[in-house]
């Protein structure tokens, strides 16, 4: 299960949510480029300029679920931007 921040948040608003999931899933959380102490010169304004290059930071670490919008979706700032940037990768 992953747990993604929003903007101008870091990893720790998981910090009591996150372990409630340890015992029955592997968990991960991550400051996405220029959150939190990351190195900001890491920040690629090209690749970066699209929700697609947040998603190819997580996607080679994880498997993807996308899970049913019955009470299991995830919160996204803009949801119809980040769905059209994981399809690219299912």
């Amino acid at each position: 299960m992953v747990f993604a921040h929003g903007f101008g948040c870091d990893q720790t608003l998981w910090r009591f949510v996150a372990p409630s999931f340890d015992n029955d899933f592997g968990v991960m959380t991550f400051d996405d480029v220029g959150a939190a102490g990351t190195d900001k010169s890491a920040c690629d304004r090209d690749r970066y300029a699209s929700l697609a290059g947040y998603v190819r930071d997580v996607v080679p670490v994880s498997s993807l679920v996308v899970v049913d919008a019955k009470g299991h979706c995830p919160h996204f700032s803009a949801p119809e931007q980040i769905v059209a940037a994981m399809r690219g990768f299912l």
